[in-house]
């Protein structure tokens, strides 16, 4: 089952586990949505809402979780109603990329050291 989360500590507890530089924000655009199976957390998405477009800013599924289909099922929820979909994801993430390309993305630029020593490709899916 997938819902809105707005519980910062849970937010939070998760990210450390896959994403430990984020920094928390109270961000006005950013919207957290997880996918829970017994009560349990086990998949997040977070997405920035800015007008008419959306903007994926992370995603993670629990290692034991991964390959079933939750990381498109989140992906959907979070980016539903929108026509313009982006994210940047690593060059050296080949498991992310392919995920997102076979999501519909496509690669639009580079962007050089995006992610400290590496770069980063921007990906956009246009939704008609």
């Amino acid at each position: 089952m997938i819902e809105e989360i707005t519980d910062r500590n849970l937010i939070e507890k998760f990210f450390e586990i896959f994403f430990p530089q984020y920094k928390s924000q109270n961000n006005p655009f950013e919207h957290f949505f997880g996918y829970f199976d017994n009560d349990i957390l086990i998949g997040l998405i977070s997405v920035s809402k800015i007008y008419e477009r959306v903007e994926v800013n992370y995603i993670a599924v629990e290692n034991k979780y991964r390959n079933k289909g939750i990381g498109k099922k989140l992906l959907d929820y979070g980016t539903k109603g929108f026509k313009n979909i982006s994210l940047e994801v690593s060059t050296e993430n080949s498991g992310a990329i392919k995920f997102y390309l076979k999501n519909g993305f496509v690669k639009k630029a580079v962007r050089e050291k995006y992610y400290g020593n590496y770069d980063g490709y921007l990906m956009v899916k246009e939704v008609r």
